[in-house]
């Protein structure tokens, strides 16, 4: 038997129909079922949901460079955009906008904390767990309504985000006289798990 590996998509989408009592697939083809397909974006949306609460894994400070419009474009990746105190960024058009001066074009380079939508593969494994359990869960309840299903996997979920939780507070370093911890903790990834 082949040593246990870190969890592929694949992987992360027969979990979610094995926990719905369907049968697992071989690849993550339109032909493989309408189930599948299913399953394969509900992951996604979590994927996506987990992502943009920000982690240390997906949170980088970066610089984002003007182009020779003064313009600043914002990769597809950046899914939240976090500058200092006093300043608000959001995208339009693909481009960085101020908020705050209400303004698309900028004099000088913009250094800001964004937070990046990572493929699959460069994720934790703590967090590959939790995104295919909290998918499996939200699979059951919209696909199924089995309620016994749903408590079981509710159960599951809880014990894979406190593992996650467990690998962002050693992986962050966290300090709480660290002003910039403290924001994180206030507006990025609950410490306490909420249903």
């Amino acid at each position: 038997m082949a040593p246990p590996t870190r969890t592929s998509r694949l992987d992360a989408v027969n979990t979610i129909l094995r926990a719905a009592g369907e049968t697992p697939v071989a690849n993550l083809s339109s032909e493989a079922g309408v189930e599948s397909v299913i399953a394969e974006q509900t992951l996604d949306d979590i994927d996506r949901e987990i992502q943009s609460s920000g982690w240390s894994w997906n949170r980088v400070c970066e610089t984002l460079v003007r182009n020779t419009s003064d313009k600043i474009p914002v990769r597809e990746q950046i899914i939240r955009l976090d500058g200092p105190e006093g300043s608000r960024y959001s995208v339009r058009g693909g481009n960085l906008f101020d908020l705050v001066d209400v303004v698309d074009t900028f004099t000088t380079d913009v250094e800001l904390t964004v937070v990046e939508l990572l493929d699959w593969d460069d994720l934790p494994e703590q967090a590959r767990r939790y995104i295919t359990v909290k998918a499996a869960r939200r699979y059951v309840d919209q696909q199924i309504g089995d309620q016994a299903l749903s408590q079981y996997t509710r159960q599951d979920e809880l014990e894979a985000y406190q593992q996650l939780r467990k690998h962002e507070l050693k992986a962050g370093q966290y300090n709480v006289f660290d002003p910039r911890d403290k924001s994180f903790v206030n507006r990025g990834a609950p410490l306490f798990y909420r249903y």
